[in-house]
């Protein structure tokens, strides 16, 4: 290649020219050798061949999956234990890297003689009040068969409890009353039969003047109604049938007997005390005497037994008194006392004069007072006026009487009270009387009594006028004519089957008049077909009825027996079967089916066991293997023992690579001929420095001072060096 024009050509002198590609030489091809195998294939993975050229370059291509070079580890699959009913398997051995059958597993017998521990009761029905139950049969999980087979039970029958009434039965219309089943809650009914009437009859009676009468009547002891027939067809009450008494009429009371009626010749009414009759007589009656006051005695109605006047009170008559006698002579310094007696036994007394003759200077009187209508007078008493004595003793003289006036009303008497009357004297003294009870002077008021207000079916009454002062009669009251009736219409009603019915009727609003007539119920007129009321279920009897045409109600009452279950969706190992017609759960479990999952093998310390598990989850370990128990290697010593310390050894387990460790016993000292052991030194007769730990070797039987010094030398190198090293 010429640098300056940059021409290529095929020599140096640049006589041809050429191009560069002119001149290359084409290659002469690498000159590779046989294929070898770089990197194996084996079952999951391509491999690599490679060859190699003599210039040593190397070309490699990918060899195909090798599918007998199983290099990973392998697993059982399909292992299957066998049970007390089926056989097992041994299980396949597969590559568990491509996964293919490396061994065939073969068949395991079937196990003998199932001991039937893993039992189950399947079938079992409870017994029901209509159905049979049974016990159910016993079976075995392990070998699927049946160990004992159950028994049928019977059914219980219904367990009614007490009868409870629905419709109470009445004279006219049919009762009904039911009980329950208390475990299948089925219900009987039964018909209670109407009672009919119980009829007492009420005979007719008249009525008197006082006492109602009636008209008979038939009363039914049961329901309580009453009818004017035994047969209890018409009804009525007690009140339209009763004849009302009309009274008493005529007669005149006195004050002490009553009117006598002129129809039934009874006494009736009250007295009249303002008629007296049966003449008049004066009691406690007391004559005046010269102690006592006396009465002139009350006028009583011998009739009626009443005061009809008050008496007066009479004064005390004057004593009787007989002649003056001398009771104690006078003196000339004293006077005497003279006294007269009454026939009663009273005693007045007097002073007797002095005797003048027996006295000088004559008699004088002193201290006389004059009386009056308030105050007693007196005569005096008589002095001697020779010896200044009293003489003779005065006397009392007795009030003056009064000089009244005229008698005046004070308060006046009224028909229930008596009055008072008084006179003034003109001292001022007031007497006071008693007066009469005055009839005609009526106080207090009046009242009406005994008025009834007339009705549509009695007479009224206005009620007669009394005093409320004396109680008496003042005017007599008038009957008051009786009332229209206030009509009410009714509207009918049509009978039912248990219900009476009424045609249209009225009634009073004041009385109890009624053209009410009760229709009689119809009763019930059941249909010849049964109906349905409670459909029976898988698990529950139901019922059916023949029910009335015109009404709710049924009789008849038929017990459905229940349907039982209906399989549906099958029973599994977690779930029961369910029933295709109502939903709910019944019977019992299926047994669970286990299938192999994995081996685990035994180890050196633990068991080894195969796990079972259902495609429910739930799993079971069994096939147990024993423990395999360390498999120890060969001893190796990690610790030589010499003649001072012990040696360590261990070995080691090919499997879990446990260590166990064991002591090797010290050696024995080897000495030389002068006591030292070769291989410690130690020497049995030395000493040993508790510094250092060695031992400076000396005859126990030599010379004591050379120890002595031995161990003082000893010593002071130790010392020295201590000294080296600070420094």
């Amino acid at each position: 290649t010429c640098e300056t024009c940059n021409k290529v050509f095929t020599d140096v002198d640049g006589n041809t020219e050429t191009t560069v590609d002119d001149r290359y030489l084409d290659p002469l091809g690498h000159d590779f050798g046989e294929w070898v195998v770089d990197i194996a294939a084996t079952c999951v993975s391509t491999g690599i061949d490679k060859r190699t050229c003599s210039c040593g370059e190397f070309e490699t291509r990918v060899s195909n999956i090798n599918s007998n070079n199983h290099t990973g580890n392998t697993e059982l699959r399909n292992y299957k234990a066998p049970t007390y009913s089926e056989t097992g398997y041994s299980g396949d051995i597969h590559c568990s890297d491509c996964g293919a059958m490396l061994e065939e597993g073969h068949i395991l017998p079937i196990l003998s003689d199932c001991p039937h521990l893993n039992t189950t009761i399947q079938n079992a029905v409870e017994a029901t009040c209509t159905s049979e139950g049974y016990t159910g049969d016993t079976y075995c999980f392990d070998c699927t068969n049946i160990v004992e087979y159950g028994q049928v039970t019977s059914a219980l029958g219904h367990n009614f409890g007490e009868w409870e009434v629905v419709t109470e039965a009445t004279c006219t219309t049919d009762g009904q009353r039911k009980h329950e089943c208390g475990r299948c809650h089925v219900i009987e009914y039964e018909t209670l039969t109407k009672l009919g009437h119980s009829m007492t009859e009420t005979e007719p009676v008249d009525a008197t003047c006082t006492v109602d009468g009636t008209l008979g009547y038939f009363t039914c002891g049961t329901c309580g109604k009453v009818f004017t027939d035994v047969d209890g067809t018409t009804e009525t009450t007690v009140a339209d049938r009763v004849i009302h008494a009309p009274g008493h009429t005529g007669g005149t009371a006195t004050c002490h007997t009553l009117a006598v009626c002129s129809v039934c010749n009874t006494a009736y009414g009250t007295t009249d005390p303002n008629n007296h009759a049966g003449g008049t007589e004066v009691r406690d009656a007391v004559a005046a005497t010269c102690t006592t006051e006396g009465y002139t005695g009350d006028t009583y109605c011998l009739g009626c037994n009443t005061i009809i006047a008050t008496g007066e009170a009479i004064d005390k008559l004057p004593h009787a008194y007989g002649e003056w006698v001398v009771d104690i002579a006078a003196t000339c310094a004293s006077t005497g006392i003279d006294k007269r007696t009454c026939s009663c036994g009273a005693v007045d007394t007097r002073v007797s004069n002095i005797d003048p003759n027996n006295h000088d200077g004559g008699t004088e009187v002193r201290d006389a007072v004059a009386a009056t209508c308030t105050t007693e007078g007196y005569t005096g008493d008589t002095y001697c006026l020779g010896c200044n004595t009293i003489i003779a003793t005065g006397e009392a003289i007795e009030k003056l009487p009064h000089t009244y006036g005229e008698w005046v009303v004070d308060i006046a008497a009224t028909c229930a009270s008596t009055g008072i009357d008084k006179r003034t004297c003109s001292c001022g003294a007031v007497d006071t009387r008693v007066s009469n009870i005055d009839p005609n002077n009526h106080d207090g008021g009046t009242e009406v009594r005994d008025a009834v207000a007339a009705t549509c079916t009695t007479v009224g009454y206005t009620g007669d006028t009394y005093c409320l002062g004396c109680g008496a009669k003042l005017a007599t009251g008038e009957d008051i004519a009786k009332l229209d009736h206030t009509y009410i219409d009714h509207a009918g009603k049509a009978p039912t089957c248990t219900e009476v019915g009424w045609n249209a009727y009225q009634t009073c609003a004041n009385c109890d008049y009624t053209t009410y007539a009760e229709l009689p119920a119809t009763g019930h007129t059941y249909s010849a077909d049964y109906t349905v009321d409670i459909p029976a279920t898988c698990t529950t009897a139901g019922s059916m009825s023949r029910h009335c045409t015109d009404c709710d109600a049924f009789t008849d009452v038929t017990v459905i027996p229940a349907t039982g279950h209906t399989e549906g969706t099958p029973a599994t190992c977690t779930t029961k079967a369910i029933c295709a017609t109502c939903g709910a759960s019944y019977g019992t479990l299926k047994p669970h089916s286990y299938t192999y999952i994995t081996v685990v093998p035994s180890t050196c310390t633990q068991k080894g066991y195969t796990i079972r598990a259902c495609a429910c989850g739930k799993s079971v370990k069994d096939t147990y293997t024993n423990a395999l128990g360390h498999d120890y290697g060969e001893w190796t010593v990690k610790t030589v023992p010499t003649c001072t310390s012990e040696g360590v050894e261990t070995r080691k387990c090919v499997r879990c690579n446990k260590t166990e460790t064991r002591v090797i016993a010290k050696l024995e000292h080897q000495f030389d001929e002068s006591g030292e052991c070769i291989v410690c030194g130690y020497a049995p007769n030395a000493w040993r420095c508790s510094y250092c730990d060695t031992y400076e070797k000396y005859q126990r039987d030599g010379n004591a001072f050379i120890r002595f010094l031995s161990k003082i030398f000893h010593l002071i190198i130790h010392f020295v060096e201590s000294i080296k090293f600070r420094f």
